[in-house]
């Protein structure tokens, strides 16, 4: 990518810059999650698949399962997202701020499973919020 290249990095844009939302993670740091609700988003994620991909495939290294890690999503994290208000807005599964966590990880495991990998990562993936409690994701398994 060329420097100064402005459309083309925003391609790959991970943040919203006008998300007014305040949270810190469990290692106290601040603003430090992508915004789920950007296409720009997977975008990234699907380049990065194919790069590690490629890169195994030139190895001659198997690749079958990406970790995703998953875990430890702060609260407070996309609730003054103008972009994930909109989403929201659009997409009727989506009812609650806390339901674009597993809207990230179901987009996640698409990418990886067109490029034939499966999908690890902590608990928090493999759950599904349901009423007051959680069940395993029928997705993730």
């Amino acid at each position: 990518m060329l420097q100064h290249d402005e459309a083309k990095a925003e391609e790959y844009l991970l943040s919203d810059m006008e998300d007014k939302s305040t949270y810190a993670s469990v290692q106290d740091y601040p603003d430090n999650v992508v915004c789920v609700c950007k296409e720009s988003v997977y975008t990234f994620y699907s380049k990065v698949v194919k790069e590690i991909v490629a890169m195994f495939h030139e190895a001659g290294a198997p690749l079958n399962t990406i970790h995703t890690g998953g875990d430890e999503v702060p609260k407070g994290v996309w609730e003054n997202s103008p972009i994930c208000t909109q989403l929201m807005q659009q997409v009727p599964e989506l009812s609650a701020v806390t339901d674009l966590s597993t809207y990230f990880l179901e987009r996640i495991y698409q990418i990886l499973a067109q490029e034939n990998l499966k999908m690890a990562g902590w608990e928090e993936v493999a759950m599904l919020k349901q009423g007051e409690g959680y069940i395993p994701h029928p997705n993730f398994y």
